[in-house]
């Protein structure tokens, strides 16, 4: 039955966004877990923090590789569940599997071997996913729907950071278990709430410069999206700032802080609520004004307020802090992609979109890596906020090198089942 007003077409489509946004709720429970519990799973287990840094480097490796591959291949799938689903099926078993028998391997090496598998597995599931939200929604309303994404994400990293923290303390074993609950009730409702469009009749479209040929020609096509490069060395830089201290943060607070690991995680929690609670205004003033100025205002933010985390050593004001970078982070994570996302040609989509993340898996295999050597070399967390800074400061400087896109109309290739 089609829809006959505005009211129920934006009901719709604000119904859509969150079913679409409910697999980000379990992705960003696992990432909470990863970036807060895992760490000190590890770091308990081996001495060095560089070694420890090194697993992160290989889960962005397998990013690196994996992102481009996987978008390409979901651009071309001919089934009847469409064309990003039967990828995500296809993950989840092998990652859920993976995420709960790691523990119980016999060496903390054979350990450190084997988890960066459930990041690729979580990749074969990411990737598709993440092209939903284009097929879905019209360039206009992607920074909002990113919004109500990162909020159900936020409210995924709150449940993790308070329930997951305060049973992580109690049972290591157990916490595990919770995550993958969590991950696959996501994942599934999102598998089972989304109607692609079947595309198993398709005939395929003709080859665009660049998809065909050798893997020379394939760079040269690139270079037709300079706007989209540009922004793709834009994003590592920052995100190499922002991956190089959130696996730290937790020992930042126990070891320099004098914090507990609850109370560590609370503070985490806190930026987590401010995302929860603005993700949407900023999607939407974003949609409205611009996603490069409201992009700049949440890297600016976190340039100076890395900086004064350097010199804090008051956990009251530590925690203001932290509720100040919440706002950059929250700007961060919603508003980019929606830039990103303008960039990139329609037929083309989940390809670029993996070869622009191949940025942020870059930073997760150079960032942790490289902060747990300066780690290591000073005897101190502090000094990860000023690289955090600098780093951020250069993002911010080669952003404004990218000319955003105008808005432009999409066909509908996927819509929500309300059976």
């Amino acid at each position: 039955m089609e829809n006959t007003g505005t009211a129920p077409q934006n009901n719709a489509t604000v119904k859509a966004m969150f079913i679409v946004g409910s697999a980000w709720f379990g992705m960003s429970a696992f990432f909470a877990f990863n970036m807060a519990s895992i760490p000190l799973f590890f770091s308990a287990r081996i001495e060095q923090k560089w070694i420890v840094g090194v697993i992160w480097g290989m889960m962005g490796g397998f990013g690196i590789i994996a992102a481009p591959v996987l978008g390409m291949v979901s651009d071309r799938i001919r089934h009847r569940l469409g064309r990003r689903r039967p990828l995500m099926i296809l993950g989840l078993p092998f990652m859920l599997v993976i995420l709960v028998t790691t523990q119980y391997l016999p060496t903390t090496w054979l350990m450190a071997l084997i988890w960066p598998l459930v990041y690729l597995f979580h990749l074969i599931i990411e990737r598709p996913w993440g092209a939903l939200l284009p097929d879905i929604f019209p360039p206009d309303k992607r920074a909002t729907a990113n919004g109500v994404c990162q909020l159900l994400g936020g409210a995924g990293n709150l449940l993790y950071y308070t329930l997951g923290g305060l049973l992580w303390a109690r049972s290591e074993e157990m916490t595990f278990y919770l995550v993958a609950a969590v991950y696959a009730v996501g994942v599934l409702t999102a598998i089972f709430g989304v109607k692609e469009k079947p595309t198993h009749l398709e005939v395929k479209a003709n080859t665009t410069k660049g998809e065909k040929g050798s893997l020379l020609d394939y760079f040269k096509g690139l270079l037709e999206h300079k706007d989209l490069l540009k922004y793709t060395l834009a994003c590592l830089l920052w995100n190499l700032g922002l991956n190089g201290v959130l696996p730290w943060l937790t020992s930042f607070g126990t070891k320099e802080m004098g914090m507990s690991v609850v109370m560590s995680q609370l503070m985490l929690a806190l930026c987590v609520v401010v995302v929860v609670i603005f993700a949407i205004p900023f999607g939407m003033l974003a949609d409205r004004i611009g996603h490069k100025v409201v992009t700049n205002i949440g890297l600016v933010l976190f340039v100076i307020v890395n900086i004064l985390v350097y010199f804090t050593y008051s956990v009251p004001l530590l925690f203001v802090l932290m509720g100040l970078v919440a706002f950059g982070f929250c700007i961060v994570m919603v508003v980019p992609f929606a830039l990103m996302l303008n960039l990139i040609p329609e037929d083309r989509m989940a390809e670029l979109m993996g070869l622009s993340s191949t940025s942020v898996y870059a930073s997760v295999l150079v960032g942790p890596f490289f902060t747990g050597m300066l780690i290591d070399a000073v005897g101190s967390y502090r000094p990860i906020f000023l690289f955090a800074a600098f780093s951020h400061a250069m993002g911010l400087l080669f952003l404004q090198g990218v000319k955003e896109r105008k808005h432009r109309e999409v066909p509908g290739a996927s819509g929500v089942s309300h059976t």
